[in-house]
């Protein structure tokens, strides 16, 4: 890698090597001036892995993901069994936070996020997304469903969760 460089990634690191047994949801961050939280949220450890400055400190976003985990860990009734990792990257160019880009694979949420705007507005679509996107680590990453799962959108325990989202931000 380039001088200066570092890569992070939601996987096991042993020196400089990363091992996993599961390489389909491997993901891995490279660049310069990464920059890695880690705290237990709720029954969850939890990684916030990000590059950039932000107008807001890490644990504006670590106390958000941690109200979102303990409200689905509340409702559903189920702990994770694995580590949840945020990978949090400015969303290309100068645009505000209305662009955005997420995916969640396996134990990490992967979010591009536009960060040119204001604390509150940056922080408040934080959590829309995340509301969103942290589910997906119980719903379907924990479960072992096959197939077409859009039944879940028209369910009233989803109905809840978006209700109960929009009053937390």
């Amino acid at each position: 890698m380039p001088n200066g460089w570092t890569v992070s990634s939601n996987i096991k690191k042993d020196g400089s090597q990363f091992s996993t047994d599961d390489p389909e949801t491997a993901v891995f961050l490279v660049g310069p001036s990464l920059h890695e939280k880690h705290q237990r949220l709720s029954t969850t450890n939890f990684s916030l892995i990000t590059t950039a400055k932000w107008p807001f400190p890490d644990n504006e976003a670590m106390k958000i993901a941690g109200e979102i985990l303990a409200e689905y860990s509340r409702i559903t009734r189920f702990d994770l069994k694995r580590n949840a990792v945020l990978i949090l990257v400015p969303y290309p160019g100068e645009t505000g936070p209305q662009s955005w880009s997420a995916e969640t694979r396996g134990n990490v949420v992967v979010l591009l996020l536009g960060r040119n705007a204001r604390r509150k507005s940056v922080l408040s679509r934080l959590g829309i997304v995340l509301g969103h996107e942290l589910f997906h680590l119980w719903v379907p990453n924990s479960l072992k469903l096959e197939g077409d799962y859009d039944w879940f959108l028209k369910a009233s325990l989803f109905t809840r969760l978006c209700a109960w989202i929009s009053a937390l931000v």
